[in-house]
């Protein structure tokens, strides 16, 4: 079994509006216009002066277990969209586990499932937790990265990366926050992106032994509302299961949206003890992937 033992963030004070943004990134006013009106697009967090590793210690700093259980972390797991974020030799993962006194910890990123790697990061730190005969092993996973290009901050007519960061505590078992379905699938060549998000949903939940009316809420990742509101077309449920409150304050924050979404729609009351919840995300290339939880 997987579970959630804790999830903390950052997200930084500093917002950047979509019309200045879309100045600095070359969009015409009519392509501003689509990304605010139809896309739901409005404010990006960026930090001035931070680095990846910044961004991600400020994230894991909020994880009030982490201190209470530093040695019983075994493993840091960094999720990671884009493969080469650093030049060689700097390893941000690395820097990391230094500065959190994890050197105990066995440390190394994944990539690959571009924005559906967080939810790979939680589904092998599950399978290594398992295998480990410590029952109160830990694995610390690291998602959300820093938008250091106009290059990775704008994806053409579908999203704009910002930068917030999340990080989670993750166990083999927990009384909450269980993992009990899940479905990836990677297709190899270009696939139908709306029909492909909804079939993996439906998949996981398939997979979970439960049906769509048994979901309370869908975590998604913050591309746009455009998006959702079609794939909710098609799965057949009212735009208001998905938790789409982020999308105008945030865009897009890589492998983070879920876990964000987690934090905001938890507090605000969207989850209760017993529902059932999905986190969902796309990669660019082909990466579908979906996750139940039981809260």
């Amino acid at each position: 079994m997987t579970a959630i033992v804790e999830v903390s963030r950052h997200v930084p004070r500093q917002r950047i509006g979509i019309e200045e943004l879309g100045a600095r990134l070359g969009l015409t006013p009519s392509r501003v216009r689509l990304y605010e009106r139809l896309f739901g697009l409005r404010w990006f967090p960026y930090e001035t002066g931070s680095t990846a590793m910044d961004l991600m210690l400020a994230s894991a700093s909020g994880l009030t277990q982490l201190r209470e259980r530093e040695k019983d972390v075994r493993y840091v797991v960094l999720g990671r969209a884009i493969e080469f974020a650093s030049p060689y030799p700097l390893m941000h993962v690395q820097e990391v586990v230094r500065s959190l006194s994890l050197e105990h910890a066995t440390a190394f990123t994944v990539t690959q499932h571009s924005c559906a790697t967080g939810l790979l990061a939680v589904s092998l730190a599950g399978r290594l937790l398992a295998a480990d005969p410590d029952p109160r092993a830990l694995a610390l996973v690291l998602t959300g990265e820093k938008a250091f290009s106009p290059t990775v901050q704008l994806l053409s007519d579908i999203t704009i990366n910002s930068e917030g960061t999340a990080a989670a505590l993750i166990a083999s078992s927990a009384d909450h926050d269980r993992l009990i379905g899940s479905a990836t699938k990677i297709y190899g060549r270009r696939g139908d992106y709306v029909p492909a998000l909804a079939q993996i949903i439906l998949d996981a939940v398939d997979s979970a032994k439960l049906t769509l009316d048994d979901i309370a809420l869908i975590l998604p990742h913050n591309v746009n509302r455009f998006t959702w509101k079609k794939v909710c077309t098609l799965l057949g449920i009212p735009l208001d299961r998905v938790f789409l409150d982020n999308v105008p304050t945030m865009g897009h924050s890589f492998c983070a949206d879920a876990f964000l979404n987690y934090l905001d729609a938890r507090d605000g009351g969207r989850l209760n003890h017993g529902d059932r919840y999905v986190m969902a995300a796309a990669g660019l290339g082909g990466t579908y992937s979906a996750m139940v939880f039981a809260h």
